[in-house]
């Protein structure tokens, strides 16, 4: 399943077979959390990380998408294997920060690659991974990550689906959408970041295809030529096109799907 915090923490999960922790974080204002105080100190708190991390953390627009299995929901909502998740998570997010880069990129990370990240204590996510495995008894694999960096004038939207309870102030759920997007009514980017979100994450696009594409219908699976879920009298591109916004890039995860 797949699941969003405040600070936009994201991660997804399968029932009985296979659990997967998904966690992004995803920042869609400029500057929004640079002088929330009380959300460092949270951050800071959960993560573990110095004030000055999360600080960057906050300011950057920085996106993550990380997935982390386990094989019942009993640990899923278990506190060590949502705290794994959320050093995964964070741990993926340093490393995309600390790279020379702008514009927008979009890195995608191996469980191999994630594995050799350092976590807060100094030791690494397989480190740390083989403890929760060690704690809980029970098989945990971290599969992927997507990071994602965005210019100042960009948006971020999220959305993820399917709740699972836990000690953690991270939702969990099942379904986990990212979508990269500019423009939209001012002040209701985050609205329409979610209802994108919503969409890419019901409809399962497979690419984004151009706003001139004719419709297959139901079988369609370009974004931009698909019904609109939520006002399905306008195509996506029509929908787009009337708040006056282009979506860039897309990413959704799916509990328990085959990965690259």
């Amino acid at each position: 399943m797949a699941a969003s915090s405040l600070f936009s923490c994201v991660r997804a999960h399968m029932s009985k077979v296979r659990l997967v922790g998904c966690v992004e974080c995803v920042h869609t204002g400029r500057s929004m959390f640079s002088a929330d105080k009380a959300l460092l100190v949270k951050l800071r708190k959960t993560t573990g990380y110095t004030f000055i991390n999360c600080k960057k953390a906050l300011e950057k627009f920085n996106n993550d998408l990380t997935q982390v299995n386990c094989e019942t929901d009993f640990v899923a909502r278990n506190e060590t294997f949502q705290q794994l998740v959320q050093d995964v998570a964070f741990a993926a997010m340093e490393h995309h920060q600390s790279r020379a880069q702008s514009g927008y990129v979009k890195s995608v990370m191996s469980a191999e690659d994630i594995c050799n990240l350092a976590v807060p204590e100094g030791s690494s996510v397989a480190d740390q991974l083989a403890l929760a495995i060690g704690r809980l008894g029970e098989n945990i694999s971290v599969r992927r990550a997507v990071s994602v960096g965005v210019p100042a004038d960009w948006r971020v939207g999220s959305y993820v689906h399917g709740a699972v309870l836990g000690r953690s102030s991270m939702p969990m759920g099942r379904y986990g959408a990212l979508v990269v997007f500019q423009g939209g009514p001012e002040g209701q980017e985050e609205v329409l970041g979610k209802k994108l979100g919503q969409h890419i994450v019901g409809e399962a696009p497979l690419s984004l295809g151009d706003i001139g594409d004719i419709s297959c219908g139901e079988s369609e699976t370009r974004l931009l030529p698909q019904s609109f879920l939520l006002e399905p009298q306008y195509t996506v591109g029509q929908y787009l096109a009337l708040q006056n916004a282009w979506v860039l890039d897309f990413i959704r995860f799916k509990c328990g799907e085959e990965t690259q």
